[in-house]
């Protein structure tokens, strides 16, 4: 069961609804974000997703833990996939806990494994996206999924950077 842990997350989401109703903000904007990260398009994905935080987030809500308000951000936005995927935030899996492992329910869809990373302005985002790629390997999180039955070719690992609200996507090798 999904629910919102306090006030700041609420005012996150509240602001990112009150965006549905903004001109500059189409809705089918969230279902082609949904789409692309369903079907493996990361590059779509990347595109929309950097779109709906430019509308909808606030930098000072992305001030104190930017990591935490984009991964709450990221799991509002995957609740809409709950017919496909069983979406689960900070599971054990492997050698430590994944940030959000998408696990999914019938053949044919691929499971997903989503590590974040928050970096300071001056940071280099290729070396941050990489290092989040080298730490799914090296934790093992794919453990979970396979053991749901998802075989190996089917597992996409995904590093999102976020550096203050720009955001970067990379997929890791299959």
């Amino acid at each position: 069961a999904l629910r919102i842990p306090n006030l700041e997350v609420r005012r996150i989401y509240q602001q990112f609804i009150d965006g549905y109703f903004q001109d500059d903000l189409k809705v089918d904007h969230v279902g082609v974000l949904l789409k692309a990260l369903k079907n493996d398009d990361f590059d779509t994905f990347q595109h929309y997703l950097q779109e709906l935080v430019l509308a909808t987030l606030c930098f000072y809500d992305t001030a104190k833990h930017p990591e935490a308000v984009y991964h709450s951000f990221l799991l509002g936005l995957l609740a809409n996939l709950h017919g496909a995927y069983d979406t689960v935030s900070n599971p054990e899996s492997g050698f430590g806990r994944a940030d959000i492992l998408m696990v999914p329910k019938r053949e044919g869809l691929t499971g997903k494994i989503i590590e974040l990373k928050s970096i300071a302005p001056d940071d280099d985002a290729q070396l941050a996206l990489d290092s989040a790629l080298a730490q799914i390997e090296n934790k093992a999180y794919e453990t979970r999924l396979t053991q749901a039955g998802v075989p190996p070719e089917n597992i996409r690992k995904l590093a999102i950077v976020v550096q203050g609200k720009n955001v970067s996507v990379k997929q890791g090798q299959m």
